[in-house]
């Protein structure tokens, strides 16, 4: 139960009040400048995040391309993964190829 006698927390006392132009200012760059970082953080984020999917732990060179031994031709192969996850030599409507972008993403082809 609580003290009646007790002072209510108000969110707009004077102890949590600001009126000084100083601190209000710099509280909008701060905050200005906690966006433009939590951007630019995202950003780098979202790169790191295309630039990984599907290669899981996927052996790749100084490049990025995934080291893999293509299923279609049965050659090692260098190949960078576009933005779904497949590696660009992967031609639409090849089951060897379908095969491949599925253990790609899987983590599992076979590699080099």
């Amino acid at each position: 139960m609580e003290n009646a006698d007790a002072p209510a927390a108000d969110a707009n006392s004077e102890e949590t009040k600001s009126d000084s132009p100083e601190e209000s200012t710099s509280g909008a760059s701060g905050f200005l400048g906690n966006l433009k970082n939590a951007r630019s953080q995202l950003g780098d984020a979202k790169d790191a995040f295309s630039n990984a999917r599907g290669a899981g732990s996927l052996p790749t060179d100084d490049d990025g391309r995934v080291r893999l031994v293509c299923r279609r031709y049965e050659e090692r192969r260098l190949a960078p993964l576009d933005d779904k996850g497949r590696p660009t030599c992967y031609e639409a409507g090849n089951a060897d190829c379908g095969s491949c972008v599925e253990a790609v993403t899987d983590g599992d082809v076979e590699t080099w």
